[in-house]
């Protein structure tokens, strides 16, 4: 940040608010550090690598342009979103009335429409098919003639 500061005017670096920014986040990188060494018993380190992105975001243009494109595109997104969540909160609504309780068909005795919870992980996975097999091979083997 001092070679940055030295070969960029003072006045230029600090009319731009991502110079201050990334000097914001420096600061408060060294903080949590120093304070990580001074008090052992506070473990505020962990805490810096949540700031990274945002400071990966204040280094780079391109970076901040695109994420600006992403983030202008997400309202027109939200309204399919929220119809997906809707349907799924009412097939897992759905499967709990229907489907809770023990099933016979799987060899663990369980349900995955036991509760709302595990009702909404089961139907997210399968919608999203990325273990799809955890979820279908056991009602698949139990319901074999």
């Amino acid at each position: 940040m001092g070679l940055k500061m030295r070969f960029v005017s003072s006045r230029c670096f600090f009319a731009s608010g991502w110079h201050l920014l990334q000097l914001l986040l420096l600061l408060i990188d060294a903080a949590f550090i120093a304070i990580s060494a001074a008090l052992p018993d506070y473990e505020l380190a962990f805490l810096n690598p949540l700031l990274r992105p945002l400071l990966f975001l204040s280094l780079f243009e391109r970076t901040r342009s695109v994420v600006g494109q992403i983030a202008s595109v997400v309202p027109a997104v939200a309204g399919w979103a929220l119809l997906i969540l809707l349907l799924l909160l009412f097939f897992a609504l759905c499967g709990v009335l229907l489907f809770g309780g023990t099933d016979p068909l799987l060899a663990e005795g369980g349900s995955d429409f036991d509760d709302l919870g595990s009702a909404l992980l089961c139907l997210f996975v399968l919608l999203t098919t990325s273990n799809y097999p955890d979820v279908m091979l056991p009602a698949y083997g139990g319901a074999r003639v």
